[in-house]
């Protein structure tokens, strides 16, 4: 799997607050963490899985413990269930962009595997 990177200063991962009645991500660092679960999720959950019940739960256990890693973030089952409903966002929001470019649109002879780094062999 790729390495993807977070946004650090002085090697020290950035905190995240988030809101305590929706539990999305607000305040200084909030923008830089979406933007982070979106390259997270570009990066490890399957495109070609058909639908989020279809990724492994070892998987979004992986990703859960990457952004522990990476963020000084609780670790709160309700904040883990929106982080990962937001991953599922992006996630269905990167296939439609996906199908929209290179299945239907303008560059159904180009293919998005070398940019996405997109392989076949899961």
């Amino acid at each position: 799997m790729p390495v993807v990177t977070s946004r650090r200063f002085n090697d020290k991962a950035l905190p995240v607050e988030f809101d305590p009645k929706t539990f999305v991500p607000i305040g200084e660092h909030a923008t830089e963490f979406k933007n982070y679960l979106g390259t997270l999720t570009r990066f490890h959950v399957p495109i070609l899985a058909t639908r989020w019940g279809d990724v492994l739960e070892v998987e979004k256990n992986l990703l859960w413990q990457d952004i522990l890693e990476n963020w000084v973030i609780p670790d709160d089952e309700r904040i883990r269930k929106k982080i990962l409903s937001q991953i599922v966002t992006r996630w269905r929001d990167f296939k439609t962009t996906m199908t929209r470019k290179f299945v239907i649109g303008s560059k159904q002879n180009e293919t998005p595997c070398t940019k996405y780094k997109i392989s076949y062999d899961g």
